[in-house]
This record gives C-alpha cells, structure tokens and sequence, in this order.
C-alpha cells in the first residue's frame, strides 16, 4: 500500500464513527433472531439446548458459552446453518450498514484507484475493537441465560 494511502487511513482512522457496541449490537443480534426465527420446540430448547446436563454437551462444547448454545438452535440437516450462523452474518451486514452510514463523507470519496468503502474497510480491519471483537463481547454479555430468556418467548 502507498504512502500517502496509508497516510489518509490514519487521518481518517481519528474521525471514523463506530456503532456502540453496547445497545446497538445487543438490539442487532436480538433482531436477527426475531426476524429469522427458531424452528425448534420449546420442549427440546429446554430439556436439550439450554439443559447443561443434556447429552448435546461434555468436554468439547461447553453449555455456557453462547456461541456453543446457539450453534445447537435450528441445527439440522435442512438447515443449512445454524442460529449462531445467521446471527452472525446478520450481525456483519447490519454492522457493515451502520458503519457506512456513520461514515458517509469518507464513503463518499475517492483517492486514487481507492474509494472511500476502500478506505473504512481497512481502517475497520485496523481497530482495536473490530467487528467480530463487538460481536463476541455483546454475545458474552447477553450469556446464555439472556439467550435462553428471550428465545423461549418467541417460540
């Protein structure tokens, strides 16, 4: 990368607007998995997927990490993904819209043979708190009790 390519990103790094990780990520991943829904029943949410004693856990998966849990949600052969996997590309895209939207002046332009979409996914890709980093923490903060809470009102 150029110089003065790499110049510009770090001016630009010091006015790039972040969603805040705290409500805004939580809502996007609540959203996304009111919008795309469970398919499993309740019976089997409770007695399996958020029971730490059930036979979907042992020293591989782990019954208090979210993503484990959710991994275990809409998990079959028809499927092909599961809830954690749809809330996470759900949550990418959204994050991805919401950063654009942030930054809208510095989407607008362009240097070079760069645009500025160019520009925010390397400053993006340079964070100390990076997309997936937000995703993880807001995860982590919901727990698995706060997933297991709000999944079991909707189905």
């Amino acid at each position: 990368m150029e110089d003065n390519y790499k110049k510009l990103c770090d001016e630009y790094a010091q006015k790039v607007k972040y969603p805040e990780y705290d409500v805004w990520c939580k809502e996007s991943i609540f959203k996304a998995i009111k919008e795309y829904g469970v398919s499993d029943n309740k019976e089997y949410l409770i007695t399996k997927v958020f029971n730490p004693n059930s036979d979907l856990y042992d020293e591989n998966f782990d019954c208090n990490d979210p993503e484990c849990v959710l991994g275990w949600i809409n998990y079959k052969p028809h499927f092909k993904e599961s809830l954690y996997d749809i809330i996470l590309d759900r949550f990418l895209d959204a994050y991805g819209e919401q950063y654009e939207t942030l930054n809208k002046e510095l989407a607008d332009i362009e240097y070079e043979e760069y645009t500025g979409l160019d520009i925010l996914a390397d400053i993006i890709n340079r964070a100390e708190d990076g997309n997936i980093d937000l995703f993880y923490k807001a995860l982590n903060e919901i727990g698995v009790n706060g997933f297991k809470e709000y999944i079991l009102q909707l189905v």
